[in-house]
C-alpha cells in the first residue's frame, strides 16, 4: 500500500473512532424491516421518545402504501382497480397523488414511464399471474412500482420530520 493510502485509512480510522454516536446526549440507533419487495433501515440520532414512536411510524407507513400500490397483492387498491372491483372515481387521496405524479412523469419522460403499461409488465413475469378481461373487453392496467416506493419515502420522510 502506498505512502497516501495508508495515512487516509490511519486519517479515516481516527475521525471514526472519535464518533460514538453520541450527539449531545442524543443517542444513535436503528429499526429495521420489509416493506414493497425491498429491506428497509433507519438509523437516528434522537431521544427515547422518538426512539419508540419511529420504527412503528416507518412500518406503519410502508403498510399502508402496500395496501394502496402493491401489484402483488390482490387486496390492494391499485389490484382492486386493475380488476373492476374498486371504481378509481373513489380512490384514495394518496392513491389519487401517486397517479396525478405518474402522469406527469409520463409527460416529462417522453413516455418513458407509462403507468399505463401494467398488462405488459404482467406478460413480461414481474407482476403474478392474473386471468385476463372477459373476452371482447379491453382494459388498461396500472403499474405504478416506478415511483411508489418514492413516494412511500417521501411520506416516511414528512412523517419523521412531524415528530422530530
Amino acid at each position: 500500500m502506498t505512502g497516501w493510502r495508508i495515512g487516509i485509512c490511519g486519517l479515516l480510522a481516527r475521525l471514526l473512532a472519535g464518533c460514538d454516536g453520541n450527539e449531545g446526549g442524543a443517542t444513535r440507533w436503528t429499526a429495521d424491516g420489509w416493506a414493497m419487495g425491498s429491506r428497509w433501515r433507519l438509523v437516528v440520532i434522537g431521544n427515547e421518545e422518538q426512539r419508540g414512536a419511529a420504527p412503528e411510524l416507518v412500518a406503519a407507513i410502508l403498510e399502508d402504501n402496500v395496501c394502496r400500490f402493491s401489484t402483488w397483492r390482490r387486496d390492494s387498491e391499485l389490484s382492486r382497480i386493475n380488476d373492476g372491483e374498486l371504481p378509481a372515481a373513489v380512490a384514495s387521496k394518496e392513491f389519487c397523488e401517486l397517479l396525478e405524479l405518474a402522469r406527469s412523469v409520463r409527460e416529462a419522460s417522453g413516455g418513458a414511464f407509462d403507468e399505463r403499461l401494467g398488462g405488459a409488465v404482467r406478460a413480461a413475469g414481474f407482476a403474478p399471474p392474473r386471468p385476463g378481461p372477459p373476452d371482447g373487453e379491453e382494459r388498461v392496467e396500472l403499474d405504478l412500482c416506478g415511483i411508489a416506493k418514492g413516494f412511500a419515502v417521501d411520506e416516511v420522510c414528512r412523517e419523521l420530520q412531524q415528530i422530530g
